[in-house]
């Protein structure tokens, strides 16, 4: 399975496609942050250890698909997930059972999103309506924050009120705008001081970084850095996972 890694860049200069297969093939793996056209990956996996069916195979387990969606939606990289047919031509009623599984888990994994409503302090914002730092946690899908004009550096800071456990972030970038995000730290607030608790070159899409050990903090802060000007896309979502370790405890 190919996966997203959290140093791939969403972008590829055309010309470098007329090169050789081998250095083509590691290029397009990498990406360009300076390309001039999008070149997005995905991630192609089957539900099972192969590509087709056997009466001797199960599906992954919640946890082994879980981790696949972390490594892929979560780093910006489209899923295609592979259910093949028995000899009957139906998917089998394992298989069946586990996708149930998955969606569920997904469900309840986003159920919760404690980031919103949250308050929102930004090092700058841009001056105009349309790109407040409190679109970052209203729950909106068509709305973004952006930095002030020609500013390629900055931070935010959010405070959820009350100590949150969790062990899953996301954050997005407004990718209608371009990808734009060159580098990124969140830091969450312990005993009076910040801690790290994930970096990486961009969020695109989606970048969701899960721990597997929770934190408990009120305040989280986010730096991060750009090529130009920067939008963050509606949201930074806290959410809790607690549901997957639940139900793997079960398998």
């Amino acid at each position: 399975m190919n996966v997203g890694s959290l140093e791939i860049q969403f972008g590829i200069k055309s010309r470098k496609l007329k090169i050789t297969d081998d250095v083509k093939n590691d290029y397009l793996n990498h990406g360009d942050p300076e390309g001039d056209m999008y070149s997005v990956g995905e991630a192609d996996v089957s539900i099972r250890s192969g590509w087709f069916y056997h009466d001797n195979q199960q599906p992954k387990s919640i946890k082994d698909l879980m981790d696949i969606y972390f490594k892929s939606v979560g780093r910006g990289t489209p899923l295609l997930l592979n259910i093949p047919p028995n000899k009957e031509g139906r998917f089998a009623d394992a298989d069946v059972a586990r996708l149930q599984e998955f969606r569920a888990t997904l469900d309840q994994m986003y159920a919760t999103d404690f980031a919103k409503g949250a308050t929102v302090t930004a090092s700058s914002t841009r001056k105009n309506h349309l790109y407040q730092a409190s679109h970052l946690t209203d729950g909106k899908d068509d709305t973004s924050w952006a930095l002030a004009n020609d500013a390629k550096t900055g931070e935010f800071t959010v405070d959820l009120g009350q100590k949150r456990r969790f062990d899953v972030v996301e954050l997005k970038e407004d990718i209608a705008k371009g990808q734009r995000i060159s580098g990124f730290k969140v830091e969450v607030e312990l005993n009076g001081r910040w801690v790290p608790y994930g970096e990486g070159i961009n969020c695109w899409l989606s970048s969701l970084y899960p721990r597997s050990t929770s934190r408990s903090t009120k305040k989280l802060r986010d730096h991060y850095w750009c090529t130009s000007d920067t939008y963050f896309d509606k949201l930074l979502f806290i959410r809790h996972q607690a549901v997957l370790r639940k139900q793997t405890a079960t398998l």
